[in-house]
This record gives C-alpha cells, structure tokens and sequence, in this order.
C-alpha cells in the first residue's frame, strides 16, 4: 500500500513527519524489487545473491564495443562477451592468448537474467533453459 509522504491538509507546524527508520513489513516486496534493478549489470550484488530471479528485456546500441578474452587465438563460436577489456583479460592465459575486440553496427535486442549466470550448472539454470529452448 502506499502512503503520501505528508498530509497536504495539514498545515506545516502541524505535520508530523513519517518516520524512516521503521522496518519493513515482513510481507512486502518493494525493496526488494528494488534491490533486483539496482544491482542489475552489477558484479557484487550478482555474487552475494548468484540465484538471480529477475529477466529483463535489454539492448545494446549500435556502435558499443564488447570483449572477449581466450587463451587461443581461435576466433569464438557462440561464446560470452563483456563490456569491459578488464574482465576479458582474466581469461587470457598462456603465450596465444588473446583479446577479440567487437563493435556492434546495429541494435542488439537481449533478455538478460540476473545473477551469476554464465557460471551455474543445472537446476538453478532451468527457468531460463524452458524460456530459451522450450525444454529443461
């Protein structure tokens, strides 16, 4: 439920302010929807809570470079890309390691899931399978 900030019938000297140090109520879910968006392309939130429960429609615009890093210099199948060279880098190992730089020329259109997902192994990846794939 929501609640105005201030009576507007009352006159200032007479409002009494609502407090912000209650807590929650145990049942409500506003924080914690909104914790979900603010922590959304985030590393640390993703990594104290790696189940992710939020899918959200994204795009990326024309011209953004991504990042991929290997320890060849096979150029990559459908693999995983990063927005930031930093992240890439980690994988570079040994003497043919490489960083493939990408510039997108048109929009690209995602559904990005929450969490640390491009690190789980079954059962916690299955909403996504069925949306994907159609199938577990």
């Amino acid at each position: 439920a929501q609640a105005p900030l201030a009576n507007l019938d009352e006159t200032p000297e007479h409002r009494t302010p609502e407090r912000w140090d209650k807590p929650v109520n145990y049942d409500a879910t506003s924080n914690l929807i909104f914790q979900s968006l603010a922590g959304l392309m985030q590393m640390a939130p993703n990594s104290k809570y790696p189940n992710g429960h939020s899918i959200v429609r994204a795009s990326i615009s024309p011209g953004t470079l991504l990042y991929h890093g290997r320890g060849n210099s096979d150029y990559p199948a459908r693999d995983w890309l990063a927005f930031d060279p930093e992240h890439s880098q980690t994988f570079l190992r040994g003497q043919n390691g490489t960083l493939f730089t990408f510039t997108t020329t048109r929009e690209l259109t995602l559904i990005y899931f929450d969490g640390c997902s491009a690190n789980k192994r079954g059962g916690v990846t299955d909403t996504q399978d069925v949306l994907i794939w159609g199938a577990v």
